[in-house]
């Protein structure tokens, strides 16, 4: 009777003789036989070998069984069907039907004896939203709704909608033009690379947990991972392009790949890692030369891809206040009469604070809400709405993740066989229009809701370049008020914004060779400048255009100042030996910070002056510390360059006595006061055979603290062994002089005289 009413829309006692027999002969096998799935091919078959049956026995003469076989199987299935606006005829439920035989197939431990699903009595009862399933349906079904394929092959698409208070699925989609049962369900069984859509899974929200938030600023200008130039690897931002230092919130509504990289490495891919399995993904790979504990794993390079039923139950959670639910298509299974045989109690398990949980949610919202999210087409009307797209790099693979108080949507779309989709410009203009259009209706008569704002959660206005308080000089279109919680907020005054003189002419910093009256301007100090070393092809930061880290290279004849910059560290267990190369300019200053922890916390400078070595001996045996040196502008005291930051832990190398640089040859200077003139000749030997320039320095303070000291002699580059400095009134008067070899530009001797 449930068969006649499934297939043919009547009671078995309307069903003609050859009805009966298609019924009849499905018992044996119900998937194989069913004439949805192989309607003239393996159903036919077997009726008509029931019908011969049936005339052996003699129910039938062989002029009416050749009468019944002639006929064509002709379905109605049971009121289900619909058809779409082009014409098509669907069953709208059969994606969901497949997702549901699967999981009662587990719950009913029957994986080893199919049939007995369908011949046993069962009666199951779903999460569907009926209403919702043939919505869904007939909006797959309509070629309209989704861009060209190119070539032969359809271009797919999968979508899920789940209620993330519970986890029930309400409407799922696992293809487009799915025909017949158990058929490839995308939803459920097709694994693809999610691009930027895992960010928020991997990098933001564990970050947030360790105590980072969306008012954390991070610069976007790209790094070289790895020491080995062979497997070295730079992610890049789409197009190359870096606007400089950002907040993470910026980075997430416009989804920038270099920032999501340099979060993961300061949380540690193995903690990205961790978070993504407690969020329910069950396919990437912890251990072997394929592990997805790495960098990669910020922009959803996995090994392996992620469903889209995993990743709506993943975003389901940050809608959720932080508690996880498994999604599921089955609320229970009962015989007959009723005894309950299986009842859902999915996994429920909180995966992270309400606190973090918000906090993505609002940074979300502004991916769908603010100008420059990607997901502005996603949006719903009148409705709170968060969401994220993804991308993969060769654009196989589109998707829109996202959600409101009451539903959690996933679209993906692709080919089956992967390959570009050249004929899609974006995910949020392609599966965020899917997104919008299904959650539209899901929401149909849902009322208005927010997302709920925890308590422990403040507000705090900040400066959007350092993530700290604003000062004075931070101007308004660099401060935005930002959520933190009591825990987080900043105390500190921002300290990158300070004035600079500046040369009318280029707008660089103004130098002695100006001939123009310098303009005061209001410049960006970066604590660790930009390397323009690093990536060659990527364009420099938008906000480089704040800075002034130059001497004005109209008036000094120089286009540039410094170069490649590195830095190697060696020691024993009493000392670490830290040795960079000199970059190329006049009036450069080294400075050398250290801290004990990676994100450079109560970090302290060790060493400022033109040397370039440093021994750091205030360490412990076995301690790890982290070093990077800055190379400054001598005259304004304007950072320059910087190296990479290195680690490195006492008494894991050689020792500093065997890599300390050699003792450079004698090397005197002499001062002679002319008394009376105001003039002191300086004389000095040369420290070897080679070819020298000599750079002077004089100051009034033996320590030749920054600022403290002069250049002298910096109108013309010296070559010769003395030269003639006028001072102007009686003091005491500090002197040092480098050697520098012309060749290598690197120091090989340093003297120093008072009088």
């Amino acid at each position: 009777e449930a068969a006649a009413h499934e297939f043919f829309s009547k009671s078995a006692a309307e069903l003609t003789v050859e009805e009966s027999a298609l019924l009849a002969g499905m018992i044996q096998n119900p998937s194989k036989w069913s004439p949805t799935r192989e309607p003239n091919t393996n159903a036919v078959t077997r009726r008509n070998l029931v019908l011969d049956q049936m005339v052996d026995i003699g129910y039938l003469t062989q002029e009416e069984c050749d009468t019944f076989q002639a006929k064509d199987i002709v379905l109605k299935l049971g009121g289900h069907t619909t058809v779409t606006d082009d014409g098509k005829t669907v069953d709208p439920y059969q994606s969901f039907i497949d997702v549901v035989f699967e999981e009662a197939l587990i719950a009913l431990n029957l994986q080893d004896n199919e049939s007995k699903l369908y011949t046993g009595g069962y009666m199951i009862y779903t999460t569907m939203d009926s209403e919702l399933q043939k919505y869904m349906a007939t909006y797959y079904n309509t070629d309209s709704n989704f861009p060209d394929s190119i070539g032969d092959n359809l271009l797919q698409s999968a979508a899920v909608i789940v209620d993330p208070t519970n986890g029930e699925v309400r409407g799922l989609m696992g293809g487009r033009n799915v025909t017949g049962a158990r058929s490839l369900n995308r939803v459920t069984q097709a694994y693809r690379q999610t691009g930027s859509s895992l960010k928020p899974i991997v990098a933001y929200a564990p970050a947030f947990e360790a105590g980072y938030s969306p008012g954390s600023v991070e610069d976007d200008y790209p790094m070289v991972y790895g020491e080995d130039e062979e497997t070295a690897h730079v992610f890049n931002n789409t197009n190359d392009n870096c606007k400089g230092l950002m907040t993470y919130r910026e980075a997430i509504k416009g989804s920038v790949n270099t920032v999501a990289v340099k979060v993961l490495e300061k949380i540690g891919a193995s903690t990205g890692y961790n978070f993504a399995v407690n969020l329910g993904i069950t396919t990437l790979v912890g251990s072997g030369p394929n592990t997805d504990k790495n960098l990669s794993l910020a922009l959803g390079g996995v090994s392996k891809g992620i469903s889209p039923m995993e990743l709506a139950g993943a975003y389901s959670a940050f809608a959720n206040e932080g508690i996880y639910t498994k999604p599921h298509t089955i609320t229970k299974i009962t015989t007959m009469d009723g005894t309950i045989l299986y009842e859902a109690n999915p996994e429920k398990h909180v995966a992270m604070s309400e606190t973090t949980a918000y906090m993505i949610t609002d940074c979300l919202c502004s991916v769908t809400d603010e100008a420059g999210g990607t997901g502005g087409r996603a949006k719903l009307d009148g409705r709170d709405t968060a969401g994220k797209t993804g991308t993969t790099s060769e654009r196989k693979d589109f998707w829109f993740a996202g959600y409101t108080p009451q539903y959690t949507c996933i679209v993906w779309m692709g080919y089956d066989q992967p390959k570009t989709v050249t004929n899609v410009t974006s995910s949020g203009g392609s599966c965020g229009v899917i997104f919008k259009n299904l959650m539209e209706y899901a929401h149909r008569n849902a009322p208005i809701a927010t997302f709920e704002r925890p308590e422990e959660i403040i507000d705090v206005t900040i400066d959007t370049k350092s993530g700290l308080l604003p000062s004075s000089l931070t101007p308004a279109e660099y401060q935005r008020s930002e959520l933190f919680t009591q825990e987080t907020a900043p105390t500190e005054i921002s300290n990158v914004w300070g004035y600079a003189d500046v040369c009318p002419s280029s707008g660089e910093l103004y130098s002695d060779r100006c001939t123009t009256v310098p303009q005061r301007k209001l410049v960006l100090k970066r604590q660790i400048p930009w390397q323009d070393n690093i990536a060659p092809d990527v364009n420099p930061p938008a906000d480089k255009d704040l800075e002034a880290t130059q001497l004005c290279t109209v008036h000094n004849g120089t286009t540039s100042i410094g170069g490649t910059f590195n830095l190697a560290i060696e020691g024993d267990n009493t000392a670490a030996l830290l040795t960079w190369n000199a970059l190329a300019g006049e009036h450069i200053i080294y400075q050398v910070h250290r801290a004990n922890n990676p994100d450079f916390i109560n970090s302290s400078m060790q060493y400022s002056g033109t040397d370039l070595y440093y021994i750091d001996t205030n360490v412990q045996n076995g301690s790890t510390y982290y070093y990077y040196v800055i190379a400054y502008n001598g005259l304004t005291m304007a950072p320059i360059n910087a190296t990479k930051q290195l680690t490195y832990t006492i008494g894991s190398n050689q020792s500093v006595g065997q890599t300390q640089p050699s003792a450079p040859v004698e090397f005197t200077l002499s001062a002679t006061p002319q008394q009376g003139t105001g003039k002191v000749i300086l004389q000095w030997n040369s420290p070897g055979n080679g070819n020298y320039q000599y750079y002077l320095f004089r100051s009034e303070t033996a320590d030749f603290t920054p600022g403290a000291s002069t250049q002298i002699g910096k109108d013309k580059a010296i070559y010769t062994n003395a030269y003639t400095d006028s001072v102007g009134r009686v003091g005491t008067y500090h002197y040092i002089i480098i050697a520098n070899d012309k060749s290598s530009g690197q120091q090989v001797a340093k003297s120093s005289i008072s009088v």
